[in-house]
This record gives C-alpha cells, sequence and structure tokens, in this order.
C-alpha cells in the first residue's frame, strides 16, 4: 500500500514508515518540546497582566449601604423633604462610585 503525501512527489509504503520506530519517536520528542516551550511561554506572559480580583464581601457590603442611603433618600422625598432626598440620592452615587473602585 502507497500513499502519497501533500506536496511529496514520490510515494511512500506505509509499511515502511509505520516500521520507522526510532524516526517516530524522535518527531514525538520535537513535538512535546515546541509543546513545552509554548506552555512556559504562556505562563511566562500569564503571570505578567494578572489581575487581582475584587473583594466580593467589600463590594457587597458598600452595595447594601448604598441601597440604604437610597432608600432613606425616597423616604425624604415621600414625605416632602426633597433637598435632603436629593443630597441622599447624590451621596448615594457618590458611593456607588466607591462601589466600583472596590
Amino acid at each position: 500500500m502507497a500513499i502519497i503525501r501533500k506536496g511529496e512527489q514520490n510515494t511512500i509504503d506505509v509499511t515502511q514508515e509505520l516500521q520507522d520506530l526510532e524516526g517516530r519517536q524522535a518527531q514525538n520528542v520535537n513535538y512535546q518540546t515546541q509543546l513545552n516551550d509554548i506552555k512556559i511561554e504562556l505562563r511566562n506572559l500569564q503571570g505578567d497582566d494578572k489581575q487581582n480580583l475584587p473583594d466580593a464581601f467589600l463590594h457587597q457590603r458598600i452595595s447594601f449601604i448604598k441601597s440604604g442611603i437610597r432608600l432613606a433618600a425616597c423616604a425624604f422625598g415621600f414625605f416632602g423633604l426633597f433637598e435632603i432626598g436629593f443630597i441622599g440620592l447624590f451621596l448615594a452615587e457618590i458611593v456607588g462610585i466607591g462601589e466600583e473602585l472596590v
């Protein structure tokens, strides 16, 4: 049985190629070496640009505080104290900016 590889003009006997154990092992070693080099490069790239994750617990606490300020501001607005309500909403937005920076 003979096969023709892409780009090759001559035919190669499959049985001869299968019996060439040393040649296949050498190709495998070269492939593994290249794969290991790529893995090492990827690890080096990931280590440089690693992003720190935000503190989820602190983010949640600040979010609850912001919601409490908003609810209180709405309650002040409901009872006609619009100035205090607007100040509360403004304060809640400032807390929201701080929340996103955590």
